[in-house]
């Protein structure tokens, strides 16, 4: 059986995906200053990217909004 996926996993993965942004976008310098900056320069990226593409980003949001509750809820064992 497969072992079920952790939220600290999914963080270490979206830390590591935040971190090659940083370093494609600034060298990586920033990300270690001020991650909650380059995660704001990132979001606004993906922003520009879903208006190009036709994607409705607040319904994005809504959607991880409610992933990121349920993953939590499941690791804490609520029914």
């Amino acid at each position: 059986m497969t072992k079920p996926i952790t939220n600290a996993e999914r963080a270490m993965w979206a830390e590591a995906g935040l971190l090659e942004y940083a370093i494609g976008k600034e060298g990586g310098e920033e990300f270690y200053d001020d991650a909650e900056l380059v995660l704001s320069d990132f979001l606004t990226d993906l922003m520009h990217y879903a208006q190009r593409e036709g994607i409705d980003f607040t319904r994005c949001i809504d959607r991880a909004r409610g992933h990121h509750e349920e993953d939590v809820a499941e690791e804490k064992g609520a029914p």
